[in-house]
């Protein structure tokens, strides 16, 4: 498969979050494992070429000219092709970084790097979000769609939202290239515990309750069991970073469940197979790329829909319910299967997509 092989794989711009840490591992680990020289690259870094975040190196790619020893692009999780990237996260990082005079031109740069028109190498979008209205009448939007449409190979969007969003866009002729993907945090293998510890664990830093302690109190005097917040899971420290970061991947994997209205600390609680409550507001629409829309389609898509729970306070949440339903952790263990078979049809329509 490695044959000939040589893939850049590009990542989003990441300021020491935990979250996007482990879908970054889950390149190495999946190009590692199947023997494909691979080469992780950043398209934002200021001041430096290089930069260095726990066990991974990351290389500025301010063009795709400056990638042009290599056989595959591999657009590599968060919201990298998303149009909405584009205008919000990518330009405002680039003007702040002066590499982008202004709005216009920052959103001009994302399209030549993120839907690119002229690059007849393989092109892939491996678990990216889509959940923005692909109509949206900013002109960004439909230049990039019909970019993507024609010259990628292949589009596996992370969630079905964005499979259907994607899909209204798309001519027919082009339909075939999307296909339902999964987040790419997923292919990060985890190692359950053996033996779970008289804890919980939690944290909190995504969909402004004000009330959590008091949900964490409440859980507490109910099960006896001790919260343990899951510190700095959004920045993490930078000496040591891959040490820390491990350290809150066993901290979950020890806990008797875990409480969050953390996305990425949903999928990483998941991968340890441990109970996971999640919370968010509720919500018509995916606002920006921090949401709460994305948690709830993630959960449906697994079949654990009631595992997510939105309201306006968190304290309002009915723990009892969550707490009948992990009862007997093998039940829980059980209902992981949807995501272990999705999972292993994700690793397979990736390994399937570069070998074409």
């Amino acid at each position: 498969m490695a044959s000939g092989m040589n893939v850049a794989v590009i990542c989003a711009a990441n300021p020491s979050n935990s979250g996007m840490y482990s879908v970054d591992l889950a390149a190495r680990q999946f190009f590692q494992s199947r023997g494909i020289p691979f080469q992780l690259f950043v398209t934002q870094i200021k001041g430096r070429q290089v930069k260095r975040m726990g066990e991974l190196e990351f290389h500025l790619l301010k063009s795709l000219q400056k990638a042009r020893g290599f056989s595959h692009i591999v657009y590599w999780g968060d919201f990298l092709n998303n149009p909405e990237y584009g205008r919000t996260d990518f330009a405002a990082r680039d003007i702040m970084f002066q590499t982008s005079p202004d709005l216009e031109a920052a959103k001009a740069r994302w399209l030549e790097l993120f839907a690119p028109d002229k690059d007849e190498r393989p092109l892939l979008s491996i678990g990216n979000n889509f959940q923005h209205d692909a109509l949206d009448p900013d002109p960004l939007f439909a230049e990039a769609t019909d970019r993507i449409q024609r010259n990628f190979r292949i589009i596996l969007p992370r969630d079905a939202l964005s499979v259907s969003n994607l899909s209204r866009s798309f001519r027919a002729a082009n339909l075939h290239k999307i296909q339902p993907g999964m987040d790419c945090a997923f292919l990060l293998k985890g190692e359950p515990a053996e033996e779970r510890g008289p804890f919980f664990s939690y944290y909190f830093g995504r969909s402004g309750f004000k009330d959590q302690k008091r949900l964490v109190r409440r859980l507490e005097e109910v099960t006896g069991l001790q919260g343990r917040e899951v510190s700095r899971w959004l920045r993490l420290e930078k000496e040591g970073l891959h040490g820390h970061f491990q350290d809150r991947r066993q901290q979950l994997a020890c806990s008797q469940f875990v409480v969050t209205d953390v996305y990425h600390l949903s999928v990483n609680t998941l991968n340890m197979r441990t109970p996971v409550l999640c919370l968010g507001r509720p919500s018509q629409a995916q606002q920006g790329t921090l949401g709460d829309m994305k948690k709830r389609f993630l959960f449906q898509m697994l079949g654990l829909g009631e595992f997510y729970v939105e309201s306006q306070r968190a304290n309002y949440v009915d723990i009892h319910a969550f707490l009948e339903r992990i009862a007997d952790p093998r039940d829980f263990d059980e209902r992981l299967a949807i995501k272990d078979a999705l999972t292993l049809r994700f690793q397979r329509d990736i390994e399937t997509a570069l070998a074409a």
